[in-house]
This record gives structure tokens, C-alpha cells and sequence, in this order.
């Protein structure tokens, strides 16, 4: 079993490496919560599965970390999370170590001297990586509330929505990729999303999308009108999936949904639930 765990933990970090692509040295923020968010569904099987051998996962996770850190606080948080459950897991399984004195210490003055300079290479400004991700452009819809209005925009650009509540928002165009973030009594349709539609700390509303896939996370009480690949959910309640509706109105198959806060295999997570 052990040999299984590593082979399919190898043969997913190579396809994870193949996903951190550059172009022209502008990395997309897309691709990068991607990887982050397969590097962490990795983490939390190395933890159900307890896999003793995780030196490539951790390795992965530490790059991804210096080379994107700050580009994503929620994910960068997650990943260092995810990492010190999976070493605190290994410690258990190796039992407790013997305490034996060490006669060679370095003086505690140097460590204490190392400390800052760890903490000062994190503080790169968040939003100047975020706005570097975007060639194409990006519209940014954010801190209203009582909006009615369709909104358009060039196929390929990116959105952002921040701090709305109440409004109703219609996109006449293709995004490449979406954040919705904290968005209270909204309604949100796209025709579709060419990558990743990303929602946050959002409640009671509805968003409507074809997408390539979709990430719920700290949220409650949404529908979600989607078709995809699969729905990812975590730390949420409440959310209420069916199909995208179509232009003659029949509605597309509703998506799978896989609920990282419940790993119970055979049983549906009380967390979520299909809508007509």
C-alpha cells in the first residue's frame, strides 16, 4: 500500500508541475490556485491515507510557496495548514522521540537574529502580483449595493467581484476566470467561464455559470446553478446545486460536488444538497 501512496503521489506532483506554466514571466492567477487547491486535495489524502513517505509532496508545496507566495493569502494558508497536520501526523506514527542533551548549541542570539529577515520576505504587495496576472485585462466590480445592470466586457477578460449586496449582475461575455468575494443577497450569471470560477465568504445568493470548475469556500446558503467538471466545496453550509439553465430553458445536468470537509465515503455530506 505504501508503494501505491508514493507511485500515485509521484505521478500526480508530475502533473502538477506541468500545470505552473509562465508566459512572457507573467504567471496566471488561474493556473496558480489550481495548482494550490490539487496540492492541498494531495495533502488531505496523504493525511486519510497516512502515508509515512511525503518528501516529494512537502517539496512541491515549499516551492510553490516561494515562488507564488502572497499571490493568494486563503491558498498560501491552506497549503502551510495542510503541511503541518501532515508532519504532526508523520510525528504520531513515529511515536515519541528520545531527549538527549546536545553538547554543540548554537547561541541563541543567532536564531533570534534570523527570525526577521523570514518575515519581511513575505511582505511582497498582494496586489501588484494579482494585477500582473492579467495581460488580457480585468474588470473589477466592487463595493455597491443595489446594482442592477448587465455588464460587458471582451471575451477573456478576467472578473472580480468584491463587497456587493443586493444587486443583480448579467456578464455579456466570456470570462477567462472569476473571483467572487464576500457578495451578501446577490444575483451573479455568466454564460460561461473559460477556467476557474472561485467564490469566498459569500451568503444567500445565487450565481449561475457554465464553467471549466468551481471552488466554494466559507460560504452558506447558495445556489449554485452550474455545469462542470466538478464542484469543490469547503468550509461551507448550505449550498444548494442543480444544472445550468439554458436558453430554451431546460437545464443541463446538475455537476458532481466534493465536499473537502467530509470524508466519509458513501455518505452524503449534510452540507449540500440537489435543487430542481
Amino acid at each position: 500500500m505504501e508503494e501505491v501512496n508514493k507511485f500515485r503521489q509521484a505521478k500526480l506532483l508530475s502533473k502538477l508541475s506541468e500545470k505552473m506554466v509562465k508566459v512572457d514571466d507573467v504567471v496566471s492567477v488561474d493556473a496558480v490556485s489550481t495548482v494550490a487547491s490539487d496540492l492541498l486535495c494531495q495533502i488531505n489524502n496523504a493525511i486519510e491515507t497516512k502515508a509515512k513517505n511525503n518528501t516529494a509532496l512537502k517539496a512541491q508545496v515549499t516551492q510553490h510557496l516561494q515562488k507564488y507566495g502572497g499571490m493568494l493569502p486563503y491558498w498560501d494558508l491552506k497549503l502551510k495548514k495542510g503541511l503541518q497536520k501532515v508532519e504532526e501526523s508523520n510525528a504520531e506514527d513515529e511515536g515519541p522521540k528520545v531527549f538527549s542533551f546536545s553538547r554543540d548549541r548554537k547561541p541563541r542570539a543567532q536564531k533570534v537574529a534570523e527570525t526577521p529577515v523570514q518575515v519581511e520576505e513575505k511582505k511582497a504587495p498582494v496586489a501588484e502580483k494579482v494585477l500582473e496576472g492579467f495581460p488580457t485585462g480585468t474588470i473589477v466590480i466592487s463595493d455597491e449595493t443595489d446594482v442592477r445592470k448587465v455588464v460587458n466586457g471582451a471575451d477573456g477578460f478576467d472578473v472580480r467581484i468584491h463587497n456587493m449586496v443586493t444587486s443583480n449582475l448579467t456578464f455579456a461575455f466570456k470570462p477567462s476566470s472569476v473571483i467572487i468575494k464576500n457578495v451578501l443577497k446577490c444575483n451573479i450569471t455568466f454564460p460561461s467561464v473559460k477556467g476557474s470560477l472561485l467564490i469566498f465568504n459569500s451568503k444567500s445568493s445565487e450565481i449561475a455559470s457554465l464553467a471549466q470548475q468551481i471552488r466554494i469556500h466559507e460560504s452558506e446558503d447558495l445556489v449554485v446553478s452550474a455545469s462542470c467538471g466538478a464542484i469543490i466545496i469547503e468550509d461551507c453550509t448550505q449550498i444548494k446545486i442543480r444544472g445550468f439553465k439554458l436558453g430554451d430553458g431546460e437545464r443541463m445536468a446538475p455537476s458532481d460536488v466534493k465536499d473537502f470537509n467530509w470524508l466519509v465515503r458513501g455518505s452524503q455530506s449534510p452540507n449540500w444538497s440537489y435543487i430542481q
